[in-house]
């Protein structure tokens, strides 16, 4: 029997939630949005997501972005945020792992759609991490 896709996100959550002794708290805060009427900046909003750290394979040294020291982090982007509200990385964001400043350098979507474009449908967010 074919696994669904609500059943795949369901099985990150468990899998996330399963082996978060390995992990540690994410905490990133998203800047708001920027109003040029009244020019300032909707308040952001902060997220604390569980997050498991893993080694880099080797073959994604071959991107020049990655150094030594690098990381991934995968988180479930929905994972104990507020009202499961949903999390979306950015390229460049500057970031918390275990109290320690870091920065995203890339990232990646494991989803259950295939394709990643509807945030919905993504299990699981598989991102690079440099310390600052």
């Amino acid at each position: 029997m074919a696994t669904d896709p609500q059943e795949f996100r369901d099985l990150a959550n468990e899998l996330t939630e399963e082996f978060s002794g390995f992990g540690g708290d994410f905490y990133c805060e998203a800047g708001g949005a920027y109003n040029p009427i009244t020019e300032t900046f909707a308040a952001g909003a902060s997220y604390t997501i569980n997050a498991i750290k893993s080694n880099l394979k080797y073959k994604q040294f071959q991107n020049q972005l990655i150094q030594s020291g690098d990381f991934n982090l995968t988180i479930n982007p929905r994972g104990e945020t507020v009202g499961g509200a949903y999390f979306e990385p950015q390229i460049g964001m500057q970031c918390k792992f275990k109290g320690v400043g870091v920065q995203i350098i890339s990232k990646a979507t494991d989803s259950s759609d295939g394709n990643g474009n509807n945030p919905k449908d993504i299990a699981a967010v598989i991102i690079v991490c440099r310390y600052l």
